[in-house]
C-alpha cells in the first residue's frame, strides 16, 4: 500500500495542486496580516479620537465650574459686610499668631535666663 500523499506528490497534477494549495495558504496568510494591522490601526485611532473628544468635554465643563465658582467668588467679596468679617478674621488671626510668637520669645528668653543662672550656679559650685 503506497501512501496517497506521496502518490499525488509524484504526479504532475498532485504537485501542481499542492502548489497552488500553498501558494493560496500563503496568500491568505498575508491578506489577513494586512487586514489584522490595519483593523487595529483604525480601532486604535478610533479609540483616541473618542478620548480626545471626551477630555475636550470634560474641559469645558471644568472651565465653565471655574467659571461660576469665579462670578461668585467676586461677588461674594463684593459684600462690604463679608469684606469687614474678613478683615476682622484677618486681623484677628494675625494677632494670634504675633501672640504666639511673642510668648515663644517669652520662653525662649526665659529658657536662657535659667540656663545661665544654672550655669552660674554650677561654676560657683565647683569654685568650692
Amino acid at each position: 500500500m503506497t501512501n496517497p500523499l506521496t502518490r499525488a506528490a509524484r504526479s504532475l497534477t498532485g504537485r501542481l495542486v499542492i502548489t497552488f494549495l500553498g501558494v493560496s495558504v500563503a496568500i491568505v496568510l498575508m491578506v489577513a496580516i494586512v487586514a489584522y494591522r490595519q483593523a487595529r490601526g483604525a480601532l486604535e485611532e478610533e479609540v483616541l479620537e473618542r478620548l480626545r473628544t471626551i477630555a475636550s468635554s470634560r474641559e469645558q465643563q471644568l472651565n465653565r465650574w471655574i467659571d461660576g465658582q469665579t462670578v461668585e467668588v467676586k461677588f461674594l467679596a463684593g459684600l462690604p459686610r463679608l469684606k469687614d468679617e474678613l478683615q476682622q478674621a484677618v486681623l484677628s488671626e494675625e494677632r494670634k499668631k504675633g501672640e504666639e510668637k511673642d510668648k515663644k520669645r517669652a520662653d525662649d528668653l526665659k529658657a536662657d535666663e535659667e540656663a545661665k543662672a544654672k550655669k552660674k550656679v554650677e561654676a560657683t559650685t565647683a569654685k568650692k
